[in-house]
């Protein structure tokens, strides 16, 4: 793979994962604002957690695509 292909390929995985995380945050705030969406207690918790795992993973991406 050429080094400008290999750029191109980061970059677009560097885009995705600030997406993700951008959409964690904003589920987030929303749950942090609003938790009529979510019902039960065990469930809201869960959701909640699911979110940050998906922001930590993003982030975790991100600093390993900028690292590298």
């Amino acid at each position: 793979m050429t080094i400008q292909i290999f750029e191109k390929v980061k970059q677009a995985l560097i885009k995705k994962y600030e997406a993700q995380a951008d959409a964690a945050r904003a589920n987030i705030e929303v749950y942090q604002h609003n938790m009529v969406g979510v019902g039960e207690h065990a469930i809201m918790t869960e959701t909640i957690e699911e979110e940050y795992k998906k922001l930590d993973d993003a982030t975790s991406m991100l600093e390993t695509l900028q690292k590298n």
